[in-house]
C-alpha cells in the first residue's frame, strides 16, 4: 500500500487510500519530525510518495530510504508544457499538485484555495497548465498581528460582524482582519474570472470550514480535504 506524505511548513501529514476513501494515518508538527521518523519505521511501507517544502526533512528521508521505497516529487518531474511559471525551481510542489488533483476531477479550469498557515490561491487552466497564483499569510497569521503588534486592542474573532461598518472596536477589528482577508480573496477570484473566464473553485486545508462559510455565499465551492494527496496519486499514475 502506498503511503503519501505532505511535508509542509507547519505539519507533516501522511495519508493512505483504502478503496475510494482517504484516511490520515499520521499528523504532527514539523518540529516533532523525530516522532514522524520513529512512526514511519514501525509501518509496513511498500512505497512512499512525498511532496515536501521542508529541505531538512526531505534530506533525512533521502538518507534513510535511499530512494528504494521513496519517490519525492519535485519540480523537475513536471513536464515543461504543464507550467506557465517563471521560476519553477522555487515553486512549492504542494501548490502544483493540489491544482493537478482538482484538474483531475473536472474538465474545466480550476482555482484552488489552500487554507493553511499560509493561504495560496492558484489557477490551472482546462488544458492542465499551471498558471501561478497568490501566496499570502493565513487567516490565523493575519489575526495574530493584532495581538503581537497592538496588544492593547482586544483579540479579533475569526468571524464577520452582522453590521457594516463596525459599530464597536471588536466589530471594527473583525472587519479589519477577517473582513479584509476575505475581501482580498474575493478580489483575487474576480481577477481570475476577468483573465481566464469560468472555472471550478476548490477549497482545501485546515481552515477550510471558516473559508467555506464565507465563500459559499458568493461562489459554489468544492471542499476536498485530501486534494493534495489526490493530486499526488494522479501525478504518480500519469507522469512518474
Amino acid at each position: 500500500m502506498n503511503t503519501y506524505l505532505d511535508i509542509g511548513n507547519s505539519f507533516i501529514k501522511a495519508a493512505r487510500k483504502k478503496g475510494l476513501e482517504w484516511e490520515t494515518v499520521f499528523k504532527d508538527k514539523v518540529q516533532e519530525k523525530d516522532l514522524f521518523f520513529r512512526w514511519l519505521k514501525t509501518e509496513d511501507v511498500d512505497k512512499i510518495i512525498a511532496c515536501s517544502v521542508n529541505a531538512q526533512v526531505s534530506e533525512q528521508l533521502d538518507r534513510e530510504y535511499m530512494r528504494k521505497t521513496l519517490r519525492l516529487i519535485t519540480y523537475r518531474d513536471i513536464p515543461a508544457d504543464y507550467l506557465s511559471y517563471d521560476t519553477p525551481g522555487t515553486l512549492g510542489m504542494d501548490r502544483f499538485l493540489a491544482c493537478f488533483g482538482a484538474s483531475n476531477l473536472v474538465s474545466d479550469s480550476v482555482v484552488v484555495i489552500d487554507a493553511g498557515s499560509a493561504c495560496t490561491i492558484d489557477l490551472m487552466t482546462s488544458d492542465r497548465i499551471y498558471q501561478g497564483g497568490v501566496i499570502m499569510p493565513g487567516l490565523e497569521a493575519v489575526r495574530s498581528i493584532i495581538s503581537e503588534k497592538l496588544p492593547e486592542l482586544p483579540v479579533p474573532e475569526d468571524q464577520l460582524p452582522g453590521k457594516w461598518p463596525g459599530k464597536s472596536t471588536q466589530e471594527s477589528l473583525q472587519w479589519g482582519t477577517t473582513g479584509a482577508f476575505f475581501e482580498a480573496i474575493k478580489g483575487f477570484i474576480g481577477k481570475y474570472h476577468q483573465k481566464y473566464g469560468s472555472f471550478t473553485l476548490f477549497l482545501t486545508g485546515g481552515s477550510s470550514p471558516v473559508f467555506e462559510r464565507y465563500l459559499q455565499i458568493d461562489y459554489p465551492v468544492k471542499v476536498r480535504p485530501y486534494l493534495l494527496f489526490e493530486g499526488m496519486e494522479a501525478f504518480e499514475k500519469e507522469l512518474l
